[in-house]
């Protein structure tokens, strides 16, 4: 599609090997760039005890290696003390650091950037170096802010969204035009996986499994799922609620979760501290699909959601799934085919779901095979990697 190879610099708050949607998402499309001959700079934020390193190259058979620097976050605390408010992306160290960052990828072709932050400093960057700049907004509020104003001003090139809901939001709300591109997910590398894991939060599971891969993140419900979970535990009273993800980067900042804090105690209120689990990120992302291959059931039961991808991932390991009826998730499959949607909130309708699919070894299996054949048919990498290659050649390889 693109003969001319272009260097592209991508900017977003997380990346591999942290576990998360938009961490796989700019994995999956750095890598998606490189295997087709481009050069890829990665520019994000660790934590400052991060093991991670600061700069690295990671490499793939037959491809450019990818250019990785993480530049470290000293340690805070939360900017807010309301558990079911989302915590701020640290806006001010990334303006600190636009200059550096510019300095970097100079010779770079095109700035890609995912996240309403990552995109403000995107802007800052387009000026100095005088290229192109693709903005990808996964979410798209009901009501402006200041950090959302600033991105809609930061001059990008094009807007991407991830999901037609939030394309048709933007265009309402906004009068913002995006361009659709829905995530890939690697189906070969998520594909039903059995082996044998050793993580202490997995040595109390004998039975029932179900699975939630978010972050700790008040949007994510995971404070409804509990509530849902604690119906479904009078009835399968040896399942186990296992949320495999933390606070992102956020958990690597040393700041503490007021909403792991509030979580804990629901758990403990409703006397479930023995069966919902918090892996904290601890699964590496090289795991996750024996994770999701082993699990019973996979929830998602978001307040807001751009697209889902953790939802489309497990499909793709043949588990079934329950996700709340949001925004852009709501497309992610056909209700009955692969899993079950609820109303979000709807705690009824979610424990009955959960149940539903429990009660079921051979609707379970059913499931699986679809929801994998539907994930393999419409989320494939080349699909979601032609798609930003047009957009980046329209703006770079202008004759």
């Amino acid at each position: 599609m693109v003969d001319t190879a272009m260097r592209i610099a991508v900017i977003g708050h997380g990346f591999w090997p942290q576990v998360g949607g938009l961490e796989r998402q700019i994995y999956d499309c750095a890598m998606g760039f490189t295997r087709r001959g481009h050069r890829v700079s990665i520019l994000s934020i660790s934590g400052e005890n991060s093991e991670s390193p600061q700069k690295e190259l990671l490499k793939s058979p037959n491809a450019h290696p990818i250019e990785v620097y993480r530049f470290k976050v000293p340690s805070s605390r939360p900017d807010r003390d309301d558990p079911l408010q989302d915590l701020s992306i640290p806006l001010a160290f990334y303006k600190r650091s636009a200059s550096d960052w510019a300095q970097l990828i100079q010779s770079a072709d095109l700035i890609c950037t995912f996240g309403v932050v990552p995109g403000i400093v995107g802007g800052i960057i387009k000026k100095t170096c005088q290229i192109p700049l693709v903005a990808v907004l996964p979410g798209i509020p009901d009501k402006s802010s200041p950090d959302f104003e600033e991105v809609l001003n930061s001059n990008a090139n094009a807007f991407v969204s991830v999901s037609r809901y939030m394309q048709e939001k933007a265009r309402a709300l906004y009068d913002l035009e995006m361009i659709n591109i829905y995530n890939g997910v690697d189906t070969d590398f998520f594909k039903p996986t059995h082996k044998n894991m050793k993580y202490g939060f997995l040595k109390n599971v004998s039975e029932e499994l179900i699975t939630s891969p978010v972050r700790l993140d008040p949007m994510k419900g995971i404070h409804i799922l509990i509530e849902a979970f604690e119906k479904v535990h009078r009835s399968y009273d040896k399942a186990t609620l296992l949320i495999t993800g933390n606070g992102s980067v956020f958990h690597e900042m040393g700041t503490i979760s007021p909403y792991h804090e509030y979580l804990l105690n629901m758990s403990d209120r409703m006397g479930l501290n023995d069966h919902v689990v918090f892996a904290l990120g601890e699964t590496s992302s090289e795991d996750m699909p024996a994770l999701y291959s082993l699990s019973s059931v996979c929830v998602m039961t978001s307040i807001s959601e751009g697209f889902g991808l953790g939802i489309a991932e497990a499909m793709a390991c043949e588990s079934p799934v329950v996700a709340t009826r949001t925004e852009g998730m709501q497309e992610v499959f056909e209700d009955g085919i692969g899993g079950y949607y609820a109303d979000v909130g709807n705690t009824d309708q979610i424990a009955e779901r959960i149940i539903r699919i429990l009660s079921d070894s051979e609707l379970r299996r059913r499931m699986g095979k679809a929801a994998r054949e539907h994930v393999v048919s419409t989320y494939s990498l080349d699909i979601q990697t032609d798609g930003y290659l047009k957009v980046f050649s329209s703006l770079c390889c202008k004759e």
